[in-house]
């Protein structure tokens, strides 16, 4: 389901069983000017498959950086992820894992800007199961794959 948000900012979510399919690109695009960016939800058991996902980092001090939910039951499966990072103090590309989410074998990557860099968060108890992380660059703050509450990833997994 897409729709667009009074901020400014697109939205689609993945409910259920649904997945986001195999060979398809999503770019979930920045705010612009003060208005709220673009989002990606996979609730319940949606999956978002084989698909590749650019998160774009902010470029404007008064606007966010495209973002992505994973909640419920949900799996990034064989995704592909990138979150951009921002060029102003807030607003890096996100990738979020709330409840019982899992990263399963998706590949995520995290780039660097002069303000802040593109992130991975769990939460709850979502788990970064086999999930690639590679962190580019030199971060101020953020750029990193994170988690509240003891996260520990295998070192093959993550690329400093």
């Amino acid at each position: 389901m897409a729709y667009g948000s009074p901020n400014g900012g697109s939205k689609v979510r993945f409910h259920n069983s649904a997945s986001a399919g195999v060979l398809i690109n999503f770019v979930v695009e920045r705010g612009v000017c003060g208005g709220g960016a673009s989002m990606v939800s996979f609730i319940d058991s949606s999956s978002a498959d084989s698909a590749t996902f650019l998160n774009e980092g902010a470029t404007d001090p008064s606007s966010d950086g495209g973002s992505m939910l994973f909640a419920g039951d949900s799996s990034a499966a064989n995704g592909i992820f990138t979150n951009e990072g921002a060029t102003t103090a807030r607003g890096a590309g996100l990738v979020q894992f709330r409840q019982n989410a899992t990263a399963d074998h998706g590949i995520f990557t995290n780039d660097a800007l002069p303000a802040e860099g593109g992130a991975v968060q769990f939460l709850d108890s979502s788990t970064a199961a086999e999930g690639t992380f590679t962190n580019n660059g030199t971060f101020r703050e953020g750029g990193a794959a994170a988690r509240r509450n003891s996260l520990t990833l295998p070192r093959r997994a993550m690329r400093l």
